[in-house]
């Protein structure tokens, strides 16, 4: 086990938020999409709702946001987020019973309602971040902003990805990198 000292750590995360990164997957057809959402983060006593899409086969989280609500506009959001080349008319996603998931049939987007099974590896993802953020109190400070959350989550799902994916190794070469440091 290395120790790193807080100052170190704090460097990284700051160089690391300031990066964009895309996550290259190959879609093939009939690869499933895992879509949950959860309330995880208060702030200023609002609480966020976490929205996951992640690829089953490859285990990637390939789409998060953070929204104050539920809603079916958040399903269009999700369906012009994802950023998979050729995914629309090969993939099927799997969700819960929330209503708000019944707007997938209103974009055409294919879809089935699955409570267990497959589709708990996307709470695998929750449970995860739930657990980092116990340590915090399950909270950002008073004066945190969505954006600073949305930087935060933003790297988190980074080193998700590269710890957590059913790939036997992640190369960087699947994460493309945007912009300077």
């Amino acid at each position: 086990r290395t120790l790193l000292p807080h100052t170190t750590l704090l460097y990284y995360f700051h160089k690391l938020a300031n990066v964009n990164y895309e996550v290259k997957v190959d879609v093939k057809r009939g690869d499933y999409l895992l879509v949950d959402e959860t309330k995880v983060l208060r702030v200023n006593g609002e609480y966020y709702y976490l929205w996951v899409v992640r690829h089953y086969e490859s285990g990637l989280v390939v789409f998060f946001m953070l929204t104050s609500l539920r809603s079916g506009f958040h399903v269009y959001v999700i369906l012009n987020g994802i950023k998979l080349e050729n995914w629309r008319d090969k993939v099927i996603f799997l969700h819960d019973k929330a209503s708000v998931y019944k707007a997938f049939s209103w974009f055409n987007a294919k879809h089935e309602v699955e409570t267990f099974g497959k589709r708990s590896l996307v709470e695998l993802v929750f449970r995860s971040l739930k657990h980092r953020l116990a340590s915090m109190d399950s909270h950002f400070t008073w004066n945190s902003t969505r954006n600073t959350i949305t930087r935060w989550l933003k790297i988190f799902f980074l080193i998700y990805n590269t710890i957590y994916s059913k790939s036997i190794s992640i190369s960087w070469n699947k994460i493309e990198f945007y912009g300077g440091g």
